[in-house]
């Protein structure tokens, strides 16, 4: 399974996406789904209430999304904290090996943001770790990249394999590798990796996370990164 994020993370409100529609806990989403509700939760530095355009919103397979596509906002909610947003969901379909969707917009300012929302009908019989965008900093002696891994399966990991790439004219540069911990079901860790001064200053480049577990087919993270900000 593929994962395209075309820019980079300004809020990442992944874990908090929940598709709530009673229709829709145990029947999959399909091309004749009429409308899929999403609850948005709040966290301590985001308020879903009033950090985003709503009408900016847009939901539904990842791919699809992140061509511009989905489905629409059809009204929103008020939910104490957080916000619930139900969406058009004609002509959603969702492959049989996708365990997520994707939902992508703007905040209230105008910056990109996006999060993604477990398909409550997949039946998670196999550890799915699943990688989000890497935390870049700056050193002296080159960079160093966090990247959190969170187990979506329903039962433990193995020892799996990390790698970050970027691409540039067509080839895929490798950048760092690791390994990822033993992660129980749902459990998240922090895998930092380093490397020398590969990137200059105020450019932008297409990253690729991949994570292998084995006998699992590997997730593939795309997303576009600044690691070196002009100041």
């Amino acid at each position: 399974m593929i994962m395209i994020d075309e820019a980079q993370k300004v809020s990442n409100i992944g874990e908090t996406l929940k598709l709530i529609a009673d229709s829709i806990k145990s029947v999959q989403i399909t091309s004749k789904t009429k409308t899929i509700r999403v609850r948005i939760a709040a966290e301590p530095d985001f308020n879903p209430l009033t950090d985003i355009d709503i009408t900016s919103l847009q939901f539904g397979e990842a791919e699809t999304v992140n061509y511009g596509r989905g489905g629409k906002v059809l009204k929103s909610e008020k939910a104490g904290d957080d916000l619930i947003v139900p969406f058009d969901g004609a002509g959603n379909h969702f492959p049989d090996d996708e365990f997520a969707a994707k939902m992508i917009g703007k905040t209230s300012s105008g910056k990109l943001l996006f999060g993604y929302a477990r398909l409550p009908w997949v039946n998670f019989i196999e550890p799915i770790l699943f990688p989000r965008m890497p935390k870049i900093t700056v050193n002296d002696y080159g960079f160093e990249f966090n990247i959190e891994i969170q187990n979506f399966g329903q039962i433990a990991s193995q020892v799996a394999n990390l790698n970050v790439a970027f691409l540039r004219d067509g080839k895929e540069i490798d950048v760092a590798s690791g390994k990822v911990p033993v992660l129980k079901p749902y459990e998240k860790s922090t895998v930092k990796l380093t490397c020398g001064h590969l990137f200059g200053k105020g450019i932008e480049y297409l990253f690729k996370v991949t994570v292998k577990n084995r006998d699992v087919k590997p997730v593939i993270l795309f997303g576009r990164l600044t690691p070196f900000t002009l100041k």
